[in-house]
């Protein structure tokens, strides 16, 4: 029986199909490692983001935990607060702090305003920067973007002033709230060492006329509105993720 020999072109139709497996199952074991690396790049940045979105969630709720502590302070001393915790906003009636078409507080509007300014004492140092021989507290554990700014905020209704005062809305708005950040700070002087993590100042003062109106209520009357118009803003800030900060936040994720 003769021996059966293969050809030359089958050895090479063997060889290639050989090749050709080699080298799908090369390119199989690339796909499958460039995968993997794309899961784990995928996984790093789905917790990076997440670090953000909680240090930001966090900021939120250090400054919904600031307003809701002021408030329940205030209510006990029987001074009544209205909260927006949207805009992180602290509001009193302008009504029951000044005389009509007056920027000087009356003697019940210095009471109300004294209150405030030793319940802003008791909670905002926590979230700002002083120096340490002044203050000696429990504080809750410091969030990553504490307070920026608090504005002491003037605000009138859009009825023009009557010429016979010599005034206008504008320097009535105004000069409401530097009475009123005055009168904190001859309650309490240290809230005037608070700063920022800049080194800044934490209070400004602004007036804003009748340019930033509230929202008015359904079935509420214009008088009712205006008189909602009429008030003292106590603004509350915090700190913005910088760039700095989301790389340090990237950072720490990729420690871990």
């Amino acid at each position: 029986m003769a021996n059966e020999r293969v050809s030359p072109l089958a050895e090479e139709d063997e060889n290639f199909f050989v090749s050709m497996t080699d080298m799908m199952v090369g390119m199989l074991f690339i796909f499958i490692i460039l995968l993997m690396a794309f899961a784990l790049n995928f996984r790093e940045a789905q917790e990076t983001q997440q670090t953000i979105n909680e240090a930001s969630l966090g900021s939120r709720k250090d400054r919904d935990n600031i307003l809701s502590s002021l408030s329940q302070i205030l209510e006990n001393q029987g001074v009544q607060v209205t909260i927006d915790h949207e805009n992180g906003v602290m509001r009193l009636k302008a009504d029951i702090l000044f005389d009509k078409a007056k920027d000087e507080l009356t003697e019940k509007g210095n009471e109300i305003i004294a209150t405030v300014a030793e319940a802003v004492w008791v909670i905002v140092p926590c979230y700002s920067r002083i120096h340490e021989d002044t203050i000696n507290r429990d504080c809750p554990k410091r969030t990553v973007t504490p307070l920026e700014a608090i504005f002491v905020e003037g605000h009138t209704d859009p009825d023009p002033f009557d010429p016979k005062f010599g005034k206008n809305n504008w320097t009535l708005s105004a000069q409401r709230a530097i009475n009123t950040f005055k009168r904190m700070i001859a309650t309490q002087p240290l809230l005037d060492e608070l700063r920022n993590n800049s080194d800044q100042h934490l209070f400004g003062v602004s007036g804003y006329e009748a340019r930033r109106r509230t929202q008015r209520l359904p079935g509420q009357t214009e008088k009712e509105w205006k008189a909602a118009d009429r008030r003292i803003d106590l603004r509350f800030i915090m700190k913005s993720l910088t760039p700095e900060m989301v790389k340090e936040l990237e950072k720490s994720v990729g420690r871990q």
